[in-house]
């Protein structure tokens, strides 16, 4: 294959992969609230995955199809673009101040499941009790979430929806097309597992072409362009003047990408996933520390900083140039 074919079709599955995602959840969410499940529900577990699809696509398939070292990558990669790209611009365009107990949850449980990932680079493996004990971060994450747009969205007295909620629900139902809903669920659906599919072969061809590993396209191309939807938040939120919006919105994506895509990996490849001294190193190493730069002076200080986006820019141009080999370590 040659190399300009291998990009195309690579920028091909990324743009299904993306576009897919965000149709998908669309009509997920359409075909929920017309199923009448509550939508705290709706809104606390199918809309908070929805940024992370691209990666939970991509890592999934390249575990199965026996490619762990990229399904790590898009994980951990991503994590590190978040904080790196996303909420640095968000830092650096519009720093502000913010209450401790809107993110209290999300930074302690985003805390745990970076020092549980350490330890795995210690162990150089992701073993099956690590995987179970990052589900059961997810699972609190969920938990919260749910408690959280309960408590929010509910009436405090009541704790039902009032007749004029419910006929302005009963209009909407009956105005959706049920079956083209159905089409739009499965057609993007096959978008995204179509996408998925060629950014895992053709990554790999790029990767094979280039004499690079699997990790340096995933971490790094693979990572960038499955983050667009948490781009588009952040960008959604400047326009607002809401950084705090992102700010929430990313760290949850991030819980999501070591949460469930890493433990889906590792049991996908049987089980234990052997780490790499990059991997460990690397990887995890950056991984933990711009998210302690990103959460630790934040909750001192209640302000997102300048400085802050600034050096995390730094570090990730640092490690962006170290994985693509052109700083030496």
């Amino acid at each position: 294959m040659s190399i300009a074919l291998a990009v195309f079709l690579f920028s091909l599955g990324l743009i299904f992969t993306v576009k897919g995602s965000d149709v998908f959840v669309d009509v997920a969410t359409r075909i929920a609230t017309a199923s009448r499940i509550p939508r705290f529900i709706i809104g606390a577990t199918l809309v908070s995955v929805a940024t992370t699809l691209p990666e939970i696509f991509v890592s999934v398939f390249a575990s199965i199809e026996g490619m762990p070292d990229m399904a790590f990558g898009t994980s951990v990669g991503s994590v590190t673009a978040n904080f790196c790209v996303m909420i640095a611009l968000s830092f650096i365009y519009m720093p502000t101040i913010f209450k401790r107990l809107d993110y209290v949850h999300e930074s302690v449980l985003m805390v745990i499941a970076i020092l549980i990932l350490g330890y795995c680079a210690v162990k150089r493996e992701i073993g099956v009790v690590s995987a179970i004990l990052l589900l059961a971060v997810f699972a609190l994450f969920l938990i919260q979430n749910i408690r959280s747009a309960y408590q929010n969205t509910v009436p405090d007295v009541f704790k039902f929806k009032t007749q004029e909620d419910e006929d302005e629900e009963e209009r909407i139902l009956k105005r959706r097309d049920k079956a083209k809903d159905i089409l739009k669920f499965v057609a993007s659906a096959a978008f995204v597992l179509v996408g998925s599919q060629l950014l895992v072969y053709n990554g790999g061809e790029i990767a094979r072409i280039f004499g690079v590993s699997e990790r340096v396209i995933s971490t790094t191309v693979i990572a960038l362009g499955t983050s667009l939807p948490e781009l588009v938040t952040a960008i959604t939120a400047f326009s607002k003047k809401q950084s705090s919006i992102s700010f929430g919105n990313i760290v949850g994506a991030n819980i999501i990408d070591l949460t469930l895509i890493l433990p889906l990996t590792t049991l996908i490849s049987g089980g234990s996933f052997a780490l790499s001294w990059e991997q460990a190193g690397i990887d995890i190493t950056i991984c933990a520390v711009v998210t302690l730069l990103t959460l630790v002076p934040s909750f001192i200080t209640r302000k997102f900083m300048r400085w802050q986006g600034a050096l995390l820019v730094c570090i990730y141009s640092a490690y962006f140039c170290i994985t693509c080999g052109l700083i030496t370590v």
